[in-house]
């Protein structure tokens, strides 16, 4: 299979209607262009913390403005995924904690996820699943680098480099915002083993 033949299957697999389709309905059906599915992020920062967090707490490990963490909890509260419970050492303190309907709802949205991966990826046995991941990072790891987008910005109109390097602005944006996430996590996160924040922003 020569490089032609290689890019137009890869091509084909990311414009499939049903990769397409499911993969913006896991991403509770919203647009490519828009931001993270902040209300998801939520519900998976109370699932994996002990105790329930104040609402300015959340806005740091989300990095989101505190006006739309209420509006987030709003919403979530009346799908009774979450709930608001008063501070027992601070009665003028209210905290958000995840309900049993929302650590149902993470599991749905996992197995949904689950689901979908196996019927993609059960076409390979292991070792074919083995090369696919390691042939794809390889691929991943080439076209992020320096030296490839450089060779490919020096090939572009002006037009096109404007384009190109607001498209990678855009990326290395929501980039830094999942990091700062994290940076606020850690320092609201328990004394436990481990990471508990892995996953977050899946």
């Amino acid at each position: 299979m020569n490089n032609r033949e290689l890019f137009d299957e890869l091509n084909e697999m990311v414009h499939q209607p049903g990769i397409w389709f499911t993969a913006m309905s896991l991403n509770s059906g919203r647009n490519p262009q828009q931001r993270p599915d902040n209300s998801r992020r939520l519900l998976r920062v109370l699932s994996t913390t002990k105790d329930p967090l104040t609402a300015g707490a959340i806005a740091d490990i989300l990095d989101v403005r505190p006006a739309s963490v209420t509006m987030i909890i709003k919403k979530l509260e009346a799908d009774d995924y979450v709930q608001r419970v008063k501070d027992e050492n601070d009665a003028r303190v209210v905290l958000v904690q995840i309900t049993e309907a929302g650590l149902e709802h993470l599991q749905e949205l996992d197995e949904t996820r689950e689901n979908f991966e196996s019927s993609v990826f059960d076409v390979f046995d292991e070792d074919e699943r083995e090369q696919f991941g390691a042939s794809l990072r390889k691929l991943n790891e080439h076209v992020s680098s320096d030296e490839f987008m450089q060779q490919m910005t020096d090939k572009m109109g002006r037009h096109q480099k404007q384009m190109y390097e607001h498209l990678q602005k855009s990326r290395n944006q929501m980039n830094n915002h999942l990091a700062r996430g994290l940076q606020h996590a850690a320092k609201h996160r328990d004394e436990a083993d481990g990471n508990p924040f892995t996953g977050w922003f899946k």
